[in-house]
């Protein structure tokens, strides 16, 4: 049953996050020119929930890791911050520096709706209260000051408010999974019950309480994964399934989609392995991350090129616009994955070597 596991890393869950990193990057570049896919398809396409299934994907890698390293505290979040922050910290520079350059071009674009006006708003607001703006972003908490700073979830880099969970899930899940497998029932009470008090009560998008169900899901569904064998149920990923499609919840069932092809042995499971198995594929999800936070920066130079080069033709205009803007992306974020990304993970684990002597927090 566990075949596709090798250590702690899961390989079909990388193409699977590549797949819902292009899914983000494709529609906001679509949406960046009003072009929208119709109503009945939106409820089923509808880019957040892609966002929801890193959710998941994050509670159940999360958990997995925890459980094979017994990392301490220090380790853990040392590891996370080389793992998220070289790459996001960039991509913030980008954006602080240029932020009235972004205004003019977004400004001059020829688009209307709710997206188009959202992200000049963002935008204006993200110059307009500069620094208190950049001070949140810096340390990765702007999802906690969403009632004082206006659109603060999603200025500077919009998709940054899902970040700024990530980070947070990061600052509280070690005491989550301790306190799971803690003897002290006293203290795996005590902090369960301050886990569900969190979730009532929020700020806005980018506060944890308001996800936090994803990331549940994720590691529950860790726990099915480890224990499937001794259940003796291995169907159960399948009657999950079930229960997302009776709850019309899109995002779960991607999930468990996903989780019982890769759990299976049968013919879904094998032709679901083999798609998800493919080198560019899996490629693809080791530079998700970068392909995740720099896609939206890559519109505006694209922007300016496709004016340049056809300025009478909205077709064209549009249509080189988009693959630009794709291709850019790609090739920046292949760039900043092996000159950033992987070196800072390789800093990272060793680093927190120093501090990983004890396994527990």
């Amino acid at each position: 049953m566990k075949a596709n596991l090798t250590k702690n890393h899961i390989r079909g869950l990388d193409s699977l996050r590549g797949l819902m990193a292009l899914w983000v990057a494709i529609a906001h570049t679509l949406m960046t020119f009003d072009i929208y896919v119709p109503a009945e398809l939106a409820r089923v396409f509808n880019v957040a929930y892609a966002v929801d299934v890193f959710m998941i994907l994050s509670g159940f890698v999360i958990f997995l890791l925890l459980d094979t390293q017994r990392e301490s505290f220090n380790a853990f979040i040392v590891r996370r911050a080389y793992r998220l922050f070289p790459v996001y910290l960039i991509a913030l520079a980008i954006s602080a520096l240029t932020i009235n350059w972004q205004i003019e071009v977004w400004s001059n674009l020829d688009s209307s709706g709710a997206y188009y006006n959202g992200r000049l708003a963002t935008l204006e607001e993200s110059s307009n209260h500069y620094w208190p703006h950049l001070l949140t972003h810096l340390v990765l908490l702007q999802g906690l000051f969403s009632e004082l700073l206006t659109y603060s979830d999603f200025t500077f880099i919009e998709p940054a408010w899902s970040l700024t969970l990530e980070w947070q899930f990061y600052l509280v899940v070690p005491f989550i999974f301790y306190s799971l497998i803690s003897s002290s029932k006293q203290y795996r009470l005590l902090v369960i019950a301050a886990i569900l008090a969190s979730t009532y009560g929020s700020f806005g998008s980018g506060f944890l309480a308001n996800n936090i169900h994803f990331f549940i899901v994720g590691m529950a569904s860790y726990y099915l994964y480890k224990n499937i064998d001794k259940i003796g149920f291995t169907h159960l990923p399948l009657v999950c399934l079930c229960i997302a499609l009776v709850l019309r919840n899109i995002p779960m069932t991607i999930w468990f989609v996903c989780l019982y092809g890769l759990l299976s042995q049968n013919w879904f499971g094998s032709i679901l392995q083999m798609v998800l198995h493919r080198r560019i594929l899996i490629y693809v999800g080791k530079t998700s991350y970068p392909i995740y936070v720099i896609h939206t920066l890559c519109i505006y130079p694209c922007l300016l090129l496709s004016a340049a080069l056809f300025p009478d033709s909205a077709p064209l205009f549009v249509s080189f616009a988009v693959l630009s803007t794709l291709c850019l992306t790609v090739v920046l974020s292949s760039v900043l994955h092996h000159l950033v990304e992987v070196p800072m993970i390789r800093w990272g684990k060793a680093v927190s070597g120093r501090f990983n002597k004890h396994s527990n927090i």
